[in-house]
């Protein structure tokens, strides 16, 4: 990834293992009591999920959920922070993020009114925390046709009941949902940050990911609930 991480999906597809820098293996030990009880209390967290911290020789990673598990294909893929600065992809491929996004997520109104209370809920605890720099992790499958995708039989996360996704208001598609990438503290790194982006390189304040916890989680959610049809 960008940030130097490298990440491995196992061999069933279940999992992403993703190697962490020191400073996010400190964070993570520091967040860890609180993930626990947030996760175990909201069920449907769209968190993505840690299931193990482990270390092979010097390299430490964690195991994530891999919310792309499914049999069905990945069409499009968005990295969606809020923020502007850098916040594009102009080769058109791979993922895309902010900048590249112009459309809705279409939702029923149950839907609708889970994900946005879920949003809320999930970004309190991360700014309470302080955290930042996470982002919501979106890929679309687009159905040919409006379908009936069958439940799973199995109780699994709201957000996950089809096919691992949700499905769209009108049926023609379905999203896989996630937040990721927030084990980054707001600390003396990411302040020296924000001073060097806004007094030295003279960068907008509204638009730069490094932000304290409170003006990015309230970001993060104005665009996040702004990027719903209602």
């Amino acid at each position: 990834g960008k940030s130097g991480a490298f990440f491995f999906t196992s061999h069933d597809q279940k999992y992403m293992l993703k190697t962490v820098y020191s400073r996010e293996k400190e964070s993570l030990k520091k967040f860890i009591s609180t993930y626990y009880k947030h996760m175990t209390e909201h069920s449907n967290s769209l968190i993505n999920r840690i299931y193990g911290f482990h270390r092979l020789g010097d390299i430490p990673f964690v195991v994530l959920q891999n919310i792309f598990n499914t049999k069905l294909k990945i069409h499009e893929v968005y990295d969606l922070k809020g923020s502007e600065h850098g916040r594009t992809n102009p080769t058109g491929k791979g993922v895309l993020k902010d900048l590249d996004f112009s459309k809705k997520i279409e939702l029923s109104d149950v839907a609708k009114n889970k994900f946005h209370e879920q949003i809320d809920i999930d970004s309190n605890m991360l700014e309470a925390a302080g955290n930042i720099d996470y982002s919501l992790l979106l890929g679309i499958h687009h159905l040919n046709k409006p379908e009936n995708i069958e439940d799973d039989v199995d109780y699994v996360p709201f957000f996950n009941q089809y096919e691992g996704g949700i499905l769209s208001r009108n049926r023609d598609a379905v999203y896989f949902i996630s937040i990721i990438d927030y084990l980054t503290l707001y600390g003396k790194r990411k302040v020296t940050e924000t001073l060097i982006r806004t007094t030295v390189l003279m960068q907008d304040y509204s638009k730069i990911s490094a932000v304290p916890p409170f003006d990015y989680a309230t970001r993060f959610r104005n665009y996040i609930h702004s990027i719903v049809e209602d």
